[in-house]
Order: C-alpha cells, then structure tokens, then sequence
C-alpha cells in the first residue's frame, strides 16, 4: 500500500479503491483501528463518488461501535445518510418522533400491511445504501438511548414504501412491528408486520440478514401471539443461520431467548 502513489489511482481506480476498503475493514477487525481510520481518510480524499464514500463511512461506524463509541458512530451515519438524500436530526426531540410517526402512517394509509412484500424492488443505489447506513446505526442508536432509535426505524419503512423492497427491508419492517407491539400496543398490526418482514426475507433469500430478523421477530413479537414452546423450532434455526453466516451476536441473542423459553417450558 505505501507504494502507491496518485498516479496509480488515476489509472486503475477500482483496483485501488477496493485495495483501500478492503485493506481499511482488515485493519479495523483486527482490532487497529488508528490504521484503519487513517486508510479511511485517505480513501475518502480519493473517492469519486458517493457511493464509494460509504463504503468507507460503513466500515468507521462499525469500528466507533466496536469501540463502544456510540455517539460518534451516530454522528457518522447522520453525517453520510444526508449525502445519501436521507435527512435525520443531530439532536432529536420527541416532537420530530411524533412528526416522523404520522408521516409513516401517512404513506402507509389505504395500503395493506400483507401487500407490502409485493412491493416493487428498490433500485436506486443511494436509496439502497441508505437502508444499509440505517440498519448499521440502529443498534447503536437504541445502546445510546438516543430519540435516533425509533426515526431510523421508521425511515426505513418510509425508504421501503416510497422506493420499493430491499434485502434491508425485512429488518426494518420486523423492527417497525416490534415497536408497534411494544411502544403503541398494537399487537394485530405489529405481528402483521413482523411477519411481513419475514415474508420479504425469503422472497430476498437474505441468508445474511436470516439470524438478525430472526432474533428480532422471536423476541419482541412472538410472544405476544403465539405460545412460547412454537418459538423452540425458529430459534434453532435462527441460531444456526447465525453460524454459518458469522452473525455470532445474533445467534449468542437467539441462544439466550432459547434458554429462557425452553426453562419457561419446563
């Protein structure tokens, strides 16, 4: 890497990008993550484009939450998604919670919750990597305690509906209907939700993302439903989807909700 030089981004772009995002995300799970934000630097003084900005941008959030750096992970997000079109508060009040709330309901008005899943596919590459910026700041937002928890979740939902279904919109409508549940008590229409959610992750085959939604859907909405022995069979299925995918923090959540439900059982 230190023997490159201008001329050679200049001539061989991708290459060079990608030797840089690669090399960046190497550092940063190794755990150095000085190097890895200062390759980062470089990369986005290099960068062409925005999309191959957020290619680095999603690699510095993951490594600020990797170091318990929530706020700054925040700061990131909010910084690349208005790059991205997608417009969220540095400082949320309840107020934008509320505003963000009806318009939701408002673009989801005279539209059945099942129809949904049948949504065109989104196209639009900076809408796409909005939903994944979105994803990525979630969890961080809700271990923050920060108002930004709910307004992601419910942009997604807005992004899917507007511009049609991604692989990431399975995550944000099961979170949506987990919120409903347990924030609204709308337990008919949050349930309806998640299991749209787990309709779209099928219809993607998102094996990725197969562990996440899992955990998310047998966790905070399940139960309000159906009896806790059925929960047994998904589980372990999301647990071994985790696995094999890698996603070890969901199948460690998934694993933890069995035991529980498996001593609730008897």
């Amino acid at each position: 890497m230190a023997l490159l030089t201008n001329q050679n981004w200049q001539s061989s772009y991708e290459l060079i990008l990608n030797l840089h995002v690669e090399a960046a995300e190497a550092e940063y799970l190794y755990g150095n993550f000085e190097k890895s934000k200062n390759l980062g630097i470089l990369t986005l003084q290099k960068a062409n484009t925005i999309l191959d900005k957020v290619k680095i941008y999603k690699i510095q959030i993951q490594s600020s939450i990797a170091q318990n750096r929530m706020s700054e992970a925040l700061d990131i997000g909010i910084q690349v998604l208005k790059l991205l079109g997608v417009r969220l508060p540095a400082k949320p009040k309840k107020t934008y919670i509320l505003a963000s709330y009806l318009q939701t309901k408002l673009i989801l008005a005279g539209k059945r919750i099942e129809d949904l899943a049948y949504l065109p596919r989104m196209t639009d590459p900076c809408k796409l990597a909005a939903m994944k910026i979105l994803m990525l700041v979630n969890p961080a937002a809700s271990q923050a305690g920060s108002l930004l928890f709910p307004l992601t979740i419910l942009a997604m939902v807005r992004l899917s509906v507007k511009y049609g279904n991604s692989e990431f919109s399975t995550y944000g409508y099961c979170i949506y209907g987990a919120m409903l549940c347990d924030k609204f008590g709308q337990i008919e229409g949050g349930y309806r939700f998640g299991n749209n959610g787990l309709l779209v992750l099928h219809k993607f085959n998102s094996n990725f993302l197969k562990c996440k939604v899992y955990n998310l859907f047998n966790s905070m909405i399940w139960h309000f439903k159906e009896p806790v022995n059925q929960m047994i069979a998904p589980a372990l299925e999301g647990i071994q989807s985790g696995l094999e995918t890698g996603d070890i923090q969901s199948a460690s959540y998934i694993n933890w909700l069995l035991a529980i439900n498996l001593f609730l059982c008897g």
